[in-house]
């Protein structure tokens, strides 16, 4: 275990709480917490022949032809010039959120929220997640943007982006956009690291047929102790299916 993936792991959340919103839903609340680095270590260990098929499957769709949409063009103008980092993933929202969409009592894109937003998530509808609070945020990314930038650890790109996807979404930093720029970031990140030869992967799309596990799998990530481990799974069995599209979805819109 890396030093890096100590102090990244020193901020992931845990449920401290249960505040009763309604007769059927939680308030879940994040908590500075450590996950036992063992637990870290034996997820990748149980993970590696799923590592191994998620490579082969993106080695076919590497030959696939690049799509035109914005998020593509976009990411396509930066690779080679612009570092993988939590400031590219500022530049990112920026370029992809409308401002005339945004709520107006919010920040304009690019700019980090300044007060707690609860976020709805799980399997109920009724259920919330409130993430940290904005000094908390702060903290972790700052942890997030050196877990990103670390180039010595010796962990699959394909693990660091679904660990860093969940991480960015469990800090929630932007008010409105979240999803759609972790997702482009993804591609971006898969990539640099030469796991992608284009960044023509629609991770909207991937994991748009399977909402309720989506929201399932990352609550996993931040209360289970166990939810390294299945989040990963998910993540990576998404990205193994894809290529053969065997994923498919409506137009709902993933946050």
């Amino acid at each position: 275990m890396t030093n890096s993936l100590k102090n990244f792991f020193i901020t992931p959340p845990t449920q401290i709480g249960i505040n009763k919103v309604s007769s059927c839903g939680k308030h879940l609340v994040f908590e500075p917490a450590l996950f036992p680095p063992e637990r870290i270590s034996e997820a990748f260990t149980n993970l590696q022949p799923l590592i191994n098929k998620t490579k082969q499957s993106l080695k076919r769709f590497n030959e696939s032809p690049l799509t035109e949409m914005k998020e593509i063009t976009e990411l396509t103008k930066m690779l080679g010039v612009i570092k993988p980092s939590v400031g590219l993933i500022q530049i990112l929202h920026k370029k992809l959120i409308d401002p005339i969409q945004t709520r107006a009592d919010t920040v304009p894109p690019g700019n980090f929220r300044t007060k707690l937003n609860s976020v709805a998530s799980g399997s109920q509808l009724n259920a919330k997640y409130t993430p940290p609070t904005a000094e908390q945020m702060h903290r972790a990314l700052d942890e997030l943007d050196l877990f990103i930038k670390d180039n010595t650890t010796d962990i699959d790109p394909l693990v660091k982006a679904g660990l860093i996807y969940a991480q960015f979404l469990t800090i929630h930093p932007f008010y409105d956009g979240n999803g759609r720029v972790i997702r482009a970031f993804t591609n971006f990140f898969l990539c640099s690291h030469k796991v992608l030869l284009n960044p023509n992967l629609h991770l909207d799309k991937l994991f748009r047929s399977h909402n309720k596990e989506y929201c399932d799998r990352l609550m996993d990530y931040r209360f289970d102790q166990n939810g390294i481990e299945k989040w990963l799974k998910f993540f990576l069995t998404g990205l193994t299916c894809y290529p053969d599209n065997k994923i498919t979805g409506d137009s709902e819109v993933l946050d």
